[in-house]
């Protein structure tokens, strides 16, 4: 397999954040998880960042004198084609912790499962707002075009509905009968803002 440099250097913000801190911060967790998902899955084809921030808008915040982020990070591992899917169950969790997050969202496709994505909002989120971390960078390409009536009402929907069951994860029974920290507050805004964003979009 040809061997292409991980996180490019050209690939741009991550961020809205006018600190290039915050934007190198990133990076260097990008770099550690492609070389980690590199070593862990010998059929990987490629590694995409996708979500927010892939598409440069990834929500960090402060601690003492280092950014971390926010939340997650959103990858989508693309394995050759003709390969076994790779079992994630050990290297992703040892990832996040060693980036100091709760967890990674990694789906799996098969290399030759692009050229086939339905039309979908996740599809053309991965079309036009994939960055590919590491291996092939024509990747997706593959992808085919999607166009705007392709996509039906029940996108938005599902939109939704995946950030009220984000939103609900974040609140404890406990919540209702005391304040909860103010980190956890924090994620609940958070997810809530999200919610209202899917509601307006």
């Amino acid at each position: 397999m040809a061997q292409y440099n991980t996180v490019p250097s050209d690939a741009g913000p991550f961020t809205q954040r006018a600190d290039p801190a915050a934007d190198a911060v990133v990076r260097a967790d990008l770099a550690r998880l492609a070389a980690g998902f590199a070593a862990a899955v010998p059929q990987l084809e490629a590694l995409v960042l996708v979500g927010a921030f892939g598409r440069g808008e990834g929500s960090m915040v402060r601690e003492g004198e280092r950014w971390r982020a926010l939340n997650d990070y959103d990858l989508v591992l693309v394995h050759r084609a003709g390969t076994a899917p790779p079992d994630l169950a050990v290297v992703r969790p040892r990832m996040a912790a060693e980036l100091g997050l709760s967890h990674l969202d990694v789906e799996v496709l098969a290399g030759d499962a692009l050229a086939r994505l339905a039309p979908s909002m996740h599809a053309h989120d991965l079309a036009h707002g994939g960055r590919v971390i590491h291996g092939d960078p024509g990747v997706l390409a593959r992808i085919p075009p999607i166009r705007a009536d392709q996509v039906d009402l029940g996108a938005a929907r599902l939109l939704l509905f995946n950030r009220l069951t984000c939103l609900l994860q974040c609140v404890h029974a406990l919540d209702l009968v005391r304040e909860p920290a103010p980190e956890r507050r924090l994620m609940m805004v958070y997810m809530a803002y999200k919610v209202m964003l899917a509601v307006a979009a």
